[in-house]
């Protein structure tokens, strides 16, 4: 049977980093921000490429 309580385990994130006092920890991969991200750069991409 499957447990619905999460368990007391958690997985290691994604990305964690560490500079100076600055500590940053991304549990999952942010896909929707990456989509967004690669949509601009190929949008301005194919601007600067056909001459904008």
């Amino acid at each position: 049977m499957v447990s619905r309580h999460p368990s007391a385990e958690h997985p290691a994130p994604f990305l964690e980093l560490h500079w100076g006092g600055l500590h940053v920890v991304v549990e999952h991969v942010p896909y929707r921000l990456l989509t967004v991200i690669g949509g601009a750069v190929s949008a301005l991409g194919a601007v600067m490429w056909f001459g904008g």
